[in-house]
């Protein structure tokens, strides 16, 4: 039988689970094949490249859409870990596998977002059991 506090973190986990697998999906089926750099004209990159598949939108229309919202608030301790990366690439137009930075940042949204929500899981199932032990404590004398 599993402890309260375990399925607090379980809960957690499928919840994440969940809104990664359908936030993933989502990119993949509203992103295209990476198409070569066009030099000639001024045309607008995609901001989010990841394994060779680029969103269709440019930098400022994606940022504004739901999903990617969604993403970013939701994960925010994560996101802003995820700041430090161009630290350590220097280089900001290089890719890795078909991934460009914000790509690589969005993947690691998504590991370090488990970390975050087990944290999170963590001090709710502390905080559970501080109210319920206190509701089921027998009054104190006076």
């Amino acid at each position: 039988m599993k402890s309260g506090r375990e399925k607090t973190y379980t809960v957690f986990l499928v919840i994440n689970s969940i809104y990664w697998l359908w936030f993933w999906v989502y990119f993949l089926t509203h992103s295209i094949p990476q198409q070569p750099p066009v030099v000639a004209m001024e045309v607008p990159r995609p901001y989010f490249v990841v394994l060779g598949r680029e969103t269709t939108m440019p930098e400022p229309e994606i940022l504004r859409t739901p999903w990617i919202k969604s993403a970013l608030w939701l994960n925010l301790p994560s996101v802003l870990i995820t700041l430090l990366l161009p630290m350590v690439i220097r280089d900001g137009t290089a890719t890795f596998l078909g991934t460009n930075l914000s790509g690589l940042r969005l993947i690691l949204v998504t590991f370090l977002s488990y970390g975050q929500w087990y944290v999170v899981a963590k001090l709710m199932s502390i905080l559970i059991t501080k109210v319920t032990n206190r509701a089921g404590s027998p009054p104190a004398e006076t």
